[in-house]
């Protein structure tokens, strides 16, 4: 191809003569005006390798900058590309059976500025050993359909980035996917590290890195707290692009030419107005970084910003969630022995010196204890509520027929007269934390049999359905039922809809059943109609 040194092998035949040479100039001429490709050639017996002026406007330059004297193909083509290059000249050079061939490759423009070429070549002339004496070529420029190419693969990097972000996920490990996605997809040749910035106590953590060598721990106490080119940009909140750190104003870390890395592109990462770091795309060699690159890199640290700030948000959240629980616990403990103290002695007032009480007297005790009663079992319900929701979990196989059983057989025993009909089906089974599951079937089936008290033959099921696909097990009964107008309210906490004025409760029995469906990472809901009964619907995802 173009890239070939001249051979020592013997030529077929001597250089044309003058005139012949010159009314080939004049045919090539009239070509090469004619054609948007760049066209070259080689022949053994010149020293010159012909580089046509479209390739030569094609990699940015003019034809007085790249002349015959300064043309070295080995500085034109890109780095990454040269072994293949040299490795396809030599395989040209040395057999007497390859006529053609054609290559994809990156040459090195104006400014370091990559230019993707389509290189074909064919063999015009041999000698007589069979080996190369002319080769034609064209290039052509392919350099919009590989951007192209690039911009949608980096497009797919974001909207699978965006998507993590929007999930559960580990700080440290989507920081690392984004240096990689940087490293593979700006390119970033050197690797890429994203620095983080404690304003607190001014000071940095190299929290992801690709650059080869480069460990979290050893690099930590290297990124210069003051003067350096991080501490501008956190100060300044703006970029900074050294296409090559001997041009460097900070005067470049010494750990930069240690990696072996000669330019780098570093971009804040912004939430607003607040700065919280740094991602780096870092260079082995000179790099020029173009429009779309610092557009991809920005849209990058917008996605890195985001996923620190959603971390931040949950770890305050849970710091004051777990502040409320600890706080919840402690009033609801306290609490509960003066309600003692006022339910002991309103029973002493009650049982030992009814004589000497009017029936008024009598009456506001009784109403004391039945208020004292109903503190306490609030009390319990927002213990309950809190224990749900700080309890450890343990997945395992819950068999869903046996534990309603048990529920019923307790239930039965306070109200053994009671006609009640109950249909479990069986084998009933999830994968679930027992204890919580058996807290959650608790609280429906309590729910089912105080509302179906006022039934002279109470049904209640307990069985298992397919809805959309999806396996949901419901309990099911015959109860007062209640507007689905006000399922709004169903399971906030504390909240009693209108039709349960008539029976006891505290509004946190589904409210409990709703967190432990949470839990599960599932789903609760309820049909019911006034005087016709309510049903239960509930799947875990686990």
């Amino acid at each position: 191809m173009q890239f070939i040194h001249n051979a020592s092998h013997d030529s077929a035949k001597p250089p044309p003569r003058a005139k012949d040479k010159h009314a080939y100039d004049i045919i090539k001429q009239l070509i090469l005006e004619e054609t948007s490709y760049g066209y070259w050639e080689w022949k053994e017996y010149q020293p010159f390798n012909f580089l046509s002026p479209t390739l030569i406007q094609a990699l940015g330059y003019t034809e007085a900058e790249l002349t015959r004297d300064s043309i070295d193909w080995r500085k034109l083509v890109h780095p990454d590309d040269l072994p293949a290059v040299e490795e396809l000249n030599q395989t040209l050079l040395t057999t007497t059976d390859m006529d053609s061939f054609r290559m994809e490759l990156r040459y090195l423009g104006k400014n370091n500025a990559t230019v993707w070429m389509l290189s074909k070549a064919v063999v015009l002339k041999r000698n007589v050993h069979g080996f190369p004496i002319s080769i034609i070529g064209c290039n052509i420029d392919i350099t919009e359909g590989k951007q192209m190419q690039l911009y949608s693969a980096r497009q797919a990097e974001l909207a699978q980035i965006s998507l993590a972000v929007n999930q559960p996920f580990e700080l440290q490990h989507l920081l690392l996917q984004i240096a990689q996605v940087t490293e593979t997809f700006l390119p970033s040749t050197g690797g890429a590290s994203i620095v983080l910035w404690n304003k607190q106590t001014l000071q940095y953590a190299v929290s992801a890195s690709t650059v080869p060598g480069q460990g979290l721990s050893t690099t930590k106490d290297r990124v210069r707290t003051e003067h350096g080119a991080t501490r501008w940009i956190i100060d300044n909140k703006q970029p900074i692009i050294m296409n090559n750190i001997a041009e460097d104003p900070f005067t470049a870390n010494p750990m930069l030419p240690e990696f072996g890395l000669h330019a780098y592109a570093g971009i804040p990462l912004l939430y607003e107005d607040e700065i919280l770091g740094v991602l780096y795309a870092l260079d082995n060699s000179i790099h020029y970084y173009t429009p779309q690159d610092l557009d991809f890199l920005q849209e990058l640290a917008s996605r890195a910003s985001l996923a620190i700030i959603k971390v931040r948000m949950y770890e305050e959240l849970n710091t004051s969630y777990q502040e409320l629980q600890t706080f919840t616990q402690s009033v609801s403990h306290d609490l509960r022995a003066p309600m003692r103290i006022i339910d002991g002695f309103s029973a002493i007032l009650q049982e030992d010196h009814a004589a000497a009480l009017n029936d008024d007297a009598q009456s506001c005790i009784r109403r004391i204890r039945t208020a004292s009663k109903r503190m306490d079992d609030l009390i319990k319900d927002i213990m309950s509520l809190s224990k749900v929701s700080r309890q450890s979990m343990h997945f395992e196989d819950v068999d869903l027929t046996d534990i309603a059983s048990g529920i019923f057989n307790d239930l039965a025993a306070t109200c053994p007269n009671r006609n009640t009909q109950v249909t479990i089906e069986t084998d009933l089974r999830l994968n679930g934390d027992s204890k919580l599951i058996t807290i959650l079937m608790e609280n429906l089936l309590s729910n089912a049999w105080k509302f179906t008290s006022h039934k002279e033959l109470a049904q209640i099921y307990v069985g298992k359905t397919i809805i959309d696909e999806q396996p949901y097990f419901y309990v099911k009964d015959n109860g007062v039922g209640f507007d689905m107008n006000q399922d709004g309210e169903l399971f906030k906490e504390f909240s009693r809809l209108s039709n349960a004025a008539d029976f006891e409760g505290t509004g946190i029995g589904l409210s409990i059943v709703k967190r432990i469906i949470s839990r599960h990472n599932g789903e609760v809901f309820a049909k019911s109609m006034p005087n016709e009964g309510t049903t239960f619907y509930f799947r875990t995802s686990a």
